[in-house]
């Protein structure tokens, strides 16, 4: 996969969007934790690109109706390489709307 990270970050939208991106958009603990919309976060159990505090940043700090999936043989990008399978928990959770 690395050699196709190469042509993307090339990529004028791709460009803008790195160079727009400043910390204050990251969300806060505060923020996060005030979500008054339905959420859903999909963390694959085979995630090795990110560290496990990283999981449990979000358990710590999303508002308590929150769901967090941890589907089997999901990585760090499961719309690559299971979009069937994502597209399905996409369609499930807007049923539940």
């Amino acid at each position: 996969m690395v050699h196709e990270l190469g042509p993307l970050l090339t990529r004028k939208v791709v460009r803008e969007l790195l160079e727009g991106a400043r910390a204050d958009h990251a969300a806060d603990e505060a923020k996060l934790g005030s979500l008054p919309m339905p959420v859903t976060l999909v963390w694959g159990k085979s995630e090795r690109l990110l560290p496990p505090s990283a999981l449990a940043w979000f358990r710590k700090y999303l508002p308590p109706h929150a769901k967090i999936l941890e589907p089997e043989g999901f990585s760090h990008s499961p719309h690559l390489e299971h979009p069937r399978a994502v597209s399905e928990h996409i369609l499930r959770f807007l049923r539940e709307l």
